[in-house]
């Protein structure tokens, strides 16, 4: 089975929306609290969030929610990376750079899918 190209970029559309989101989210939290719980510690039953050398007293359920939250950063950020690499225009795939049909990698100035610098220049003109 198949997958459609116009889904693959909505599923793509929406796993970078939710890593972003996901991302701000958690500043803003991080921020309102006063620091995160990954570099944060418990010291005799006490729950505390760092943010760079200062540490804010929170209740074990917040501790806990901003420990998950930020842990999830770690899934939904290389989940990012994979649909920003699905994303990439389906005239550049990296089987055609390996055989050496398309030219030099696009952007660069011998590319054959766009102009020259010199050229564009000349066209500026």
């Amino acid at each position: 089975m198949q997958i459609a190209p116009r889904t693959i970029q909505r599923i793509c559309n929406v796993a970078l929306l939710l890593a972003v989101v996901n991302f701000l989210v958690f500043m803003l939290i991080t921020s309102y609290l006063g620091g995160e719980a990954l570099t944060g510690k418990i010291e005799d039953g006490h729950y505390f969030l760092r943010y760079r050398s200062r540490y804010t007293e929170v209740s074990a359920t917040i501790f806990a929610y901003t420990r998950l939250h930020a842990l999830s950063l770690f899934v939904t950020f290389p989940l990012a990376i994979v649909a920003a690499g699905f994303r990439l225009p389906h005239e550049f795939k990296i089987q055609d750079l390996i055989k050496g049909e398309r030219g030099a990698v696009c952007g660069t100035p011998f590319s054959p899918h766009r102009p020259s610098i010199a050229r564009l220049r000349f066209k500026l003109k």
